[in-house]
């Protein structure tokens, strides 16, 4: 009985995730690699990515990350990831000088490439941001210091987008939210009007379903809370949006 109901459990996520991302990309149209990056550690790159790659694999995508932060914590949830759900591929690539072939290559092998960057102004974080389709940059609701290295990266992307002469999509998404919080709504409100339409319309809020799913290598699409569930989903759908946009 326990395994009936897990397999049913699984089969109506992969259903509903298939109903909102059925037309994420069409049959041979050009496939997209969505990078997570800061220039900062603990702000949810790596969450993100994960939970990312959950929601699109349910969805029936061929989905890969790239991890190329030095801790290689995906890595290790790739590890402990169940048979029974959905693969991801994870490859390990944090070499400046390969990173960008590494890129390439899997990007004529899957739907979908996610690159989890390091969190720090690196060379590789540029290459990460020009081999990108989206750029999406996780933001902590704490004032000013975040606002600091927020004008950080967007000066380096400027930067990038003159010297390639290329435009880049950069979007914003609020992570760890607590709308109780003035500070939280504050930022939310600071950024919405720095960014408008580039900050996604979608918050992630500080709970506990992201950390327990991680060691146990799965996504909270997969897990029992709902509210996680339907934020990842509000997410992804942002994501889906903006990239029919671009």
């Amino acid at each position: 009985m326990f395994y009936v109901y897990k397999y049913v459990y699984l089969y109506v996520h992969t259903l509903q995730c298939m109903y909102l991302y059925t037309q994420i990309f069409i049959p041979n149209s050009k496939i997209m690699v969505i990078s997570l990056i800061s220039y900062k550690g603990g702000v949810g790159k790596t969450t993100l990515s994960e939970n990312i790659a959950v929601c699109f694999a349910h969805a029936g995508r061929s989905v890969c990350i790239v991890d190329a932060d030095d801790s290689a914590n995906t890595v290790s949830w790739a590890k402990k990831r169940p048979d029974s759900l959905p693969k991801i591929e994870v490859i390990r690539e944090n070499n400046k000088e390969e990173i960008a072939f590494k890129i390439k290559e899997l990007n004529e092998k899957y739907d979908l490439v996610i690159v989890d960057s390091p969190p720090s102004q690196v060379p590789i974080s540029d290459m990460i941001v020009l081999m990108s389709n989206l750029v999406i940059v996780p933001l902590l609701p704490k004032g000013e210091q975040e606002t600091n290295t927020i004008n950080q990266f967007v000066r380096k992307v400027r930067s990038l987008e003159i010297t390639k002469e290329k435009k880049i999509p950069v979007y914003f998404v609020v992570n760890e939210y607590d709308g109780r919080i003035s500070l939280h709504k504050n930022f939310a409100e600071s950024m919405s009007k720095t960014f408008g339409k580039r900050l996604l319309p979608s918050k992630l809020h500080n709970r506990v379903a992201y950390a327990e799913v991680t060691h146990e290598g799965k996504g909270v699409l997969e897990y029992n809370d709902n509210k996680a569930k339907e934020e990842i989903k509000g997410l992804v759908n942002d994501i889906v949006r903006t990239i029919k946009q671009i």
